[in-house]
């Protein structure tokens, strides 16, 4: 909330000036007009970027470009303007595009990106008056790099405190695998200014390399999007058909990634995680309905037959390219520390670090989880658990890594939620 209210405040009050001063520039109106509009097109063709966040995702559009040539062309006031004129028109247009908190907070990052941009290339000695030369190319660098900070650093830290992780982490996640084409979107707009410049009518020539990047985009984005969801659909499904089970993927990744933040993992390999603990039920597809929903201890046999899960779901992943380390963590979230876990009977640092963290987000969330044979324990009494385990069945150092996320209140346990459920259903 206080970073939607800054950035906001601060895009209304860049606006409200922009609306003071540019009576007072001189501007291009052609090209602002222009830029309006081609702005707003550009807006109307907007791609979710990969997350497995469902309700707080980043989103991109070629309209960079546009807002890139807004500053280089015009006064800042101008270029400002022509921003919020062109996301306020689709706003308009197309208001169940997004909540209208989403659209004012992005109006209002765009006006500082623009804005403060637009301040950086003047003070070079740049705009309307000079075409992009040798000696302005630090300030023109200085200017697009501003631009991409805040542009992308805004939305990240939004969702970044939204979901309470770090903000470098939120925003490597996002734009890992779209910057080339980010970037190649915001060098159009460099071209569309030089072009506007020389010949007004070429800049028409410019919407071929920006349908190529959207494409390109597009492209990038879904294939990942796309086998994500498949797989997070499938473990959605196995989680649904036991009813006292239903969220505990969505718990475990959740758990699992911020363990391996805390631990200092690399962003990618956090997520990485994240996805491993999301994934790390998928094998019960193998796992006959009479075993996995029976309402009471397994037998021997049935222990063997449940022991399979996590080979079969090893096998499921390591067929995808991205998620080649999140099978051998999947395959591993069985194994113990002191070796006599299943089903390679790893000891110790043989068993990966992310399935390591994985097998203490799963075994909480399992003892604080009702099920048909008993009740779900207290958080407290989990603890007791997991400590008397500690250098046994799990890793010391991620023991004590859970643990001080809960004692310092970074992480929220759901073992009181699922006792509040008990009650209810046994009332």
């Amino acid at each position: 909330m206080i970073v939607w209210l800054v950035t906001v405040v601060a895009g209304l009050i860049v606006i409200a000036a922009s609306l003071l001063l540019a009576r007072q520039a001189r501007c291009d109106v052609l090209a602002a007009g222009v830029l309006v509009i081609g702005g707003a097109a550009a807006n109307c063709y907007v791609l979710r970027l990969p997350s497995a966040r469902e309700h707080h995702r980043q989103e991109t559009s070629v309209a960079s470009a546009v807002y890139v040539t807004a500053f280089l062309l015009l006064p800042p006031a101008a270029a400002v303007l022509v921003a919020t004129l062109s996301y306020g028109l689709v706003w308009v247009l197309r208001p169940r595009q997004r909540p209208w908190f989403k659209n004012l907070f992005n109006v209002c990052q765009y006006a500082v990106a623009v804005g403060l941009a637009g301040v950086v290339w003047n003070v070079g000695g740049g705009g309307a008056e000079g075409a992009v030369t040798p000696a302005r190319l630090a300030w023109l660098v200085a200017a697009i790099l501003e631009y991409f900070v805040v542009n992308t650093g805004a939305v990240a830290t939004i969702v970044a405190t939204a979901e309470r992780l770090p903000v470098f982490h939120v925003w490597l996640l996002g734009n890992r695998h779209t910057l080339p084409a980010y970037f190649g979107t915001i060098f159009v707009g460099l071209l569309l200014a030089e072009l506007w410049t020389v010949a007004p009518w070429t800049v028409a020539l410019a919407a071929v390399p920006l349908v190529a990047i959207y494409f390109a985009f597009k492209s990038t984005v879904e294939l990942e999007e796309q086998t994500r969801a498949a797989l997070f659909q499938l473990a959605e499904i196995i989680d649904q058909r036991d009813y006292y089970t239903h969220k505990h993927s969505l718990r475990v990744g959740e758990y699992s990634e911020r363990i391996a933040l805390e631990l200092k993992l690399p962003a990618d390999q956090a997520y990485l995680v994240h996805l491993a603990g999301r994934l790390h039920d998928i094998g019960k597809c193998a796992v006959n309905n009479e075993v996995l929903l029976k309402p009471g201890p397994l037998t021997a046999e049935e222990r063997e037959h449940m022991a399979r899960h996590p080979v079969a779901g090893g096998l499921m992943l390591q067929h995808f390219t991205m998620f080649r380390d999140v099978a051998r963590w999947v395959r591993a979230h069985h194994e113990s520390f002191d070796g006599t876990g299943y089903p390679d009977g790893l000891a110790g640092e043989q068993i990966p670090l992310g399935a390591r963290i994985i097998s203490v987000a799963d075994a909480y969330d399992a003892m604080t989880t009702t099920r048909p044979y008993r009740v779900g324990l207290p958080h407290e009494e989990a603890v007791r658990r997991l400590l008397a385990g500690r250098g046994t069945q799990w890793d010391p150092r991620v023991i004590d890594t859970f643990l001080r996320l809960f004692a310092e209140q970074r992480i929220r346990s759901y073992a009181s939620a699922t006792a509040g459920e008990q009650v209810l259903r046994s009332a």
